[in-house]
């Protein structure tokens, strides 16, 4: 909170002031100003012309101002406000260059005035003696205290027509009241409590004196204050909206300047000030150091690098000071990265690091990695990255650059040895043959670089469909395809890298389902009969060896005694005799094929 300014009612004690945080000793407080035949009484701040402004009865009534800059004691003038040297102004509040003043004696009422001088307005006829007044923080509403049987804190707008609020009662009179930073209303014990002073030596209790009040329930005890509290003023440190800066070229040698804070605007009717009135304070550090120049301006040392930075101290003329630091790098080259970790990959290899211990004064903004030998490289904001193109079972080794705004660093000590890897070649050879109805036997011979890492499997792909089938050998079959369709099937081989480029294409081969054919030769004369196959709208026979010619085939029988026969006439010698099922594709979807020997003009059957 501060400091409290305090205005005793009583002739000969005006204007005292303590510091009066809640948490601080009681203490009592120490006269600022007196004048024997005046009894003091409003008391206020005027923070656009930095004065303390009070009211007085007795010897020269009126309301007096006075510079508060020549602390402890100073001189105040009487202000020339009409009809305020018989208004008996106990409590008043002042804000840019305007008292708001309470009466009790003139229509008992809260009065406003130009503090230069001129005619006072009536904001508010409280028909009650009005002790101490305050303005909220915005300085849109007046609170003010009731006195003699009307102890109560009231509140209205400054201007306009709105009610009266009271903000709390107490059982004391209430004379001094001024507004805290955090809202809060803090009040004195006024001069009555009743019927007789409350503070004086003959009525408070020994050695307790006044007290103040703070809404909440905080009493401040003022031991020995035998004046009552009949008026009051808040006195805050200077408030910092912005810190203050460094400026100057950023290498060593150069002369920094420190400048100054952004101070908050003082608030009306609340506060003394929370602007800076007193003299600045300089004190520099590098790195750290005190190097004890109290000036605005510092040149750092030759040849180093480091932190330099500026504590500003400022205080108002209540005694009441605030500090806060910036801070400016002269930078230089970071340190070199450490605990390098390489591993090998696919004509590749991850690397990743520790950032250094040293950032040269200057965040570290990248990471080169520069690998041997071939000297490719890869960057990165973060602790790892990939360099790639890198030659297939070559060894290499690593080191890694940071790099700030000054500069980049000393490389790091060598990762060890990775070799990188590639995916397998292509196995050559594919070749597609009929294994079963629907299915595919597929075959290849190996590739012929492995990639620098073993073969793990092998998978064949059918076309179309993309059936497929894998194998740690060099062969596999591929099932679930569709009997009669054409194929052609391609091979990849896979390796702890990964899957390397697929083999030529196989020729196209395809699956059938096998016609169970009951075969007779008689005299040369080859019969083929069977059940019909489902699917299928023709049938074919034809012959190969000694004889190459086709047959014929004819439907008989109907029912389930429906048989589909063939005919053909072989040549002497052996032939090989196929008959074909084919759908209305005309693909072949389940064939028999049998091998025969015509020897003789005989009738031979073959089953």
């Amino acid at each position: 909170m501060g400091k409290v300014f305090w205005a005793g009612q009583k002739a000969g004690n005006l204007l005292y002031v303590r510091a009066a945080e809640a948490d601080l000793p009681s203490q009592s407080g120490v006269e600022i100003w007196t004048d024997a035949n005046s009894t003091a009484r409003g008391l206020s701040c005027d923070t656009s012309t930095s004065t303390l402004v009070w009211s007085a009865n007795g010897g020269t009534p009126g309301i007096y101002s006075g510079s508060y800059a020549g602390l402890p004691t100073f001189a105040g003038t009487l202000a020339n406000i009409a009809g305020s040297e018989d208004a008996g102004a106990i409590g008043l509040t002042t804000t840019n260059g305007v008292v708001y003043y309470a009466t009790d004696t003139l229509n008992d009422s809260i009065q406003s005035a130009p503090l230069a001088g001129g005619s006072a307005t009536q904001i508010a006829n409280v028909q009650t003696q009005a002790q101490g007044v305050a303005l909220d923080l915005t300085g849109t509403s007046v609170t003010w205290g009731g006195w003699m049987s009307n102890t109560s804190i009231f509140s209205r707008l400054v201007t306009g027509s709105g009610a009266t609020t009271t903000i709390t009662t107490d059982a004391t009179e209430l004379a001094g009241i001024a507004t805290l930073s955090d809202g809060r209303t803090i009040w004195g014990q006024g001069p009555y409590n009743g019927t007789v002073p409350s503070c004086s030596p003959n009525h408070a209790p020994a050695g307790t004196g006044c007290d103040l009040h703070i809404s909440g329930g905080t009493t401040i005890d003022l031991p020995g204050t035998t004046t009552d509290v009949s008026s009051i003023w808040i006195v805050d440190s200077p408030t910092e909206t912005t810190a203050p800066s460094i400026t100057g070229t950023a290498t060593p040698g150069q002369t920094f300047t420190c400048n100054d804070a952004s101070w908050a605007a003082d608030l009306p009717g609340s506060r003394l000030s929370r602007r800076p009135t007193a003299a600045r304070s300089y004190q520099w550090y590098f790195n750290g150091a005190d190097v004890g120049t109290d000036a605005p301006t510092y040149t750092a040392p030759s040849g180093q690098y480091g932190v330099v930075g500026c504590e500003l101290q400022v205080g108002n003329a209540a005694g009441d000071t605030t500090s806060s630091r910036a801070t400016m790098a002269i930078p230089t080259d970071p340190g070199a990265p450490t605990n390098v970790i390489a591993s090998g990959g696919n004509a590749s290899a991850a690397v990743s690091w520790t950032a250094p211990a040293f950032d040269g004064y200057s965040t570290i903004t990248n990471y080169t990695v520069t690998a041997s030998p071939g000297g490719r490289t890869c960057q990165s904001s973060g602790n790892s990255c990939t360099v790639f193109n890198l030659e297939v079972g070559t060894a290499y080794t690593f080191s890694v650059n940071a790099t700030n705004a000054h500069g980049t660093g000393p490389g790091s000590a060598i990762s060890g040895s990775v070799t990188t890897w590639a995916t397998p070649g292509a196995p050559t050879g594919a070749t597609a043959t009929r294994s079963g109805s629907g299915k595919l036997t597929v075959s290849w011979t190996a590739p012929s670089s492995n990639g620098g890492s073993a073969v793990t499997g092998y998978t064949a792909t059918a076309t179309p469909g993309g059936k497929t089938c894998t194998s740690t050998g060099t062969s596999c079959s591929i099932s679930g395809l569709t009997n009669g369709t054409n194929y052609t099937v391609t091979v990849t081989a896979t390796n702890a890298v990964g899957t390397g480029s697929a083999s030529s294409a196989s020729k196209a081969a395809y699956p059938y389902a096998s016609i169970t054919v009951t075969w007779k030769l008689s005299a040369r004369s080859l019969t083929a009969t069977f059940r019909p196959v489902t699917g299928a709208k023709s049938y074919a026979l034809s012959s190969t060896g000694a004889t190459k010619k086709s047959g014929t085939c004819k439907t008989t029988g109907s029912g389930s005694k429906r048989r589909i026969s063939c005919k053909l006439t072989l040549k002497k010698g052996t032939s090989t005799v196929t008959v074909k099922a084919k759908n209305t594709a005309k693909q072949v979807i389940a064939q028999a094929t049998k091998t025969k020997t015509a020897r003789r003009l005989s009738v031979i059957a073959h089953r």
